[in-house]
C-alpha cells in the first residue's frame, strides 16, 4: 500500500497545487468593493469668458466606492480616478447663481490599463457628495479679481468659484445728418453703459458699444424715445451682454428749428 501511495505521491501532490491554484484564481476574481477618498474633480471645456481660480486654489474632491476583480481593486489608488465635469454641456451665460451639477456614473474616468477599466465599476449611490455648486463670481476685470478667503460655503458643500470676464463699457448712439434745418439739442440713451463679458483678449479691446444708427429722416420730429438695437453683441459674437436678454437701448433726443 505505501509502495502505491510513493508510486502516485508526485500525481497527487501535482493534483493538491492544481486545487490550490484554482482556489486561488477564484479569489482574485471574486468581485470585491473598495472605498476611495479624495477622488479629484476636473473641469473641461470652461468657456472663455470665464476663468477658473488659480493656484494656491485646490479643486474640491469626492468620495466613491468602486468594485471589480479583487486583484485589481485592491491596487488602484485614488489619484488613478477623477470625476470630469463638461462645462460645454452646461448653460453658463444667464445671471443664475449657484449652479448645481450631479455627479453620474458616466464622468468617472480612470488612468489605468484599458483591461483594467473594464473590469471596474462605481457602486451605485456611492458617490459623496454627489452634487457639486458652481458659484458664478463677477469679475470687473478694471479691478482686482475677486478673493475667495471672504467667500463663505457649508463644510458639506462642495463648491467651484468661476470668475465671470467683465467690464463696464459706455453705450454710444451714432446717428445719420440732420436736416439743414434742424439742430440735434439733446441726445441721452438708457442704459447709459452695459456691462459685457467674453475672452479676457475680446473684452480688453472693446472701449464702447454701440447701437444701431439712429436716422433722423425716419423718426419723428417731436421727441419721442427710440428703441435701438445693440450692434456687434449677442449670439455669435465674441462678446455678450450681462445680462444676455439685453437686446437694446431707449434713445432719447430732441430736436428744434434753427434759429433764422
Amino acid at each position: 500500500m505505501s509502495r502505491a501511495f510513493g508510486e502516485n505521491i508526485g500525481l497527487k501532490l501535482f493534483a493538491l497545487l492544481l486545487a490550490v491554484g484554482i482556489v486561488w484564481i477564484k479569489a482574485q476574481d471574486k468581485i470585491n468593493r473598495r472605498n476611495l477618498s479624495d477622488v479629484q474633480i476636473v473641469v473641461d471645456n470652461v468657456p472663455e469668458n470665464f476663468s477658473l481660480p488659480s493656484d494656491p486654489w485646490i479643486s474640491p474632491t469626492v468620495n466613491v466606492a468602486i468594485q471589480g476583480p479583487r486583484n485589481t481593486v485592491e491596487f488602484v489608488r485614488s489619484s488613478q480616478f477623477s470625476f470630469h465635469i463638461d462645462l460645454a454641456k452646461i448653460t453658463l451665460s444667464g445671471m443664475e447663481s449657484p449652479i448645481n451639477v450631479l455627479l453620474t456614473h458616466d464622468m468617472f474616468k480612470m488612468n489605468l490599463p484599458e483591461e483594467d477599466r473594464l473590469r471596474i465599476s462605481v457602486v451605485e449611490g456611492s458617490i459623496y457628495p454627489s452634487q457639486v455648486t458652481f458659484s458664478i463670481l463677477p469679475w470687473n476685470i478694471d479691478q482686482e479679481k475677486p478673493s475667495l478667503t471672504n467667500l463663505e460655503f457649508p463644510s458639506n458643500q462642495k463648491v467651484i468659484p468661476l470668475f465671470r470676464i467683465e467690464k463696464l463699457v459706455p453705450l454710444a448712439v451714432p446717428h445719420g445728418t440732420l436736416p439743414d434745418d434742424v439742430v440735434l439739442k439733446q441726445l441721452s440713451v438708457d442704459p447709459a453703459d452695459i456691462l459685457i463679458t467674453g475672452s479676457m483678449d475680446a473684452v480688453q479691446r472693446i472701449q464702447s458699444v454701440s447701437t444701431t444708427i439712429l436716422d433722423f429722416s425716419s423718426i419723428p420730429a417731436d421727441a419721442r424715445p427710440v428703441f435701438l438695437h445693440l450692434q456687434g453683441l449677442g449670439r455669435g459674437f465674441d462678446i455678450q451682454p450681462v445680462p444676455d436678454t439685453i437686446r437694446g437701448a431707449t434713445v432719447f433726443y430732441e430736436i428744434q428749428q434753427k434759429k433764422r
